[in-house]
């Protein structure tokens, strides 16, 4: 059976505009736990049915019982003091590849918003997705709120707290997708899990590959981050570039003792399913997020 790739995207260009005067604006409020929230706009190819986006929830689902950050709302706008507060977010847009822009966009607290689609990807590609860039303007406490959404260690490349980001997926006729109605168990199936390859780019969206805090821990090719080489027993070869970990990457699955080729390497073999692994979720830690220990699936 044959490999497939999932692919990641780096962040589009960041760019800010700072008025002269700083000033606090108001409290955004907080949701009542980390969300991700899917936007289906640009899916102008129909690749999701009502069976897809329950697949997608499911995924979401695993990162929003363990991930425990908070993140502050992005709010453009008058901000009552003098200011108009402007934020676009910029992303590739799923169902085009074009760089897509979204005016204005208000993102709630402790959410990331992803906007998914299908389109016909290249080269056994199965998936492709990573966190979105954005242009703003507006009060210095406006600007820092959408470059940290409150996370103290995003400045200094310690931590990761986007907007959001975009996922599209491989909606070419030749890819037989394996659209499972009930995640929580495994049983045999024919065809590309797109269970699977959700999880793997949300985790490209949540910065595997892709944030700075991810990259600069990457050393000769091999990644260093203190929870990951405590999961492994010392540090973990990645893929050329440092997008994903090399190729035959395993950890064990989260909550089990059973070994598995871990999420976050290149590439799935049709007919599996690759859960979350211990490695991948210490990703994420080193990346920055606050990821509750647990112990089932």
């Amino acid at each position: 059976m044959r490999n497939h790739h999932l692919d990641t995207l780096k962040p589009l260009k960041t760019t800010i505009a700072a008025c002269a005067l700083a000033v606090l604006i108001g409290g955004p409020g907080s949701a009542d736990a980390f969300s991700i929230s899917f936007d289906y706009r640009f899916d102008s190819n129909n690749f999701f049915d009502a069976a897809k986006k329950n697949v997608l929830d499911s995924a979401a689902a695993f990162f929003e019982s363990r991930i425990t950050d908070t993140l502050d709302a992005i709010q453009p706008g008058p901000s009552g003091s003098g200011f108009n507060n402007t934020f676009t977010a910029s992303f590739s847009n799923p169902g085009t590849g074009a760089t897509q822009d979204v005016v204005d966009l208000t993102v709630p607290a402790d959410t990331l918003i992803v906007f998914v689609g299908g389109r016909s990807l290249s080269g056994g590609t199965l998936g492709q997705g990573g966190p979105g860039g954005y242009s703003a303007g507006g009060s210095q406490a406006f600007l820092d709120t959408v470059t940290t959404r409150g996370q103290a260690g995003v400045s200094d490349d310690t931590d990761f707290a986007p907007w959001g980001g975009a996922i599209t997926f491989d909606n070419d006729s030749s890819t037989n997708w394996y659209v499972d109605d009930d995640t929580t168990t495994d049983e045999a199936f024919a065809g590309s899990d797109l269970y699977s390859v959700a999880l793997h780019e949300l985790g490209h969206v949540l910065g595997i590959g892709t944030a700075n805090s991810w990259n600069n821990k990457i050393v000769n090719n091999q990644f260093t981050g203190a929870a990951s080489t405590a999961v492994a027993g010392g540090n973990i070869p990645t893929q050329s570039g440092g997008g994903h970990w090399a190729e035959g990457t395993s950890s064990v699955i989260v909550g089990t003792n059973t070994a598995q080729e871990a999420a976050m390497d290149p590439t799935i073999t049709t007919g599996t399913r690759k859960r979350f692994t211990d490695l991948d979720v210490a990703g994420l830690q080193d990346i920055g997020w606050q990821v509750q220990a647990d112990s089932a699936q």
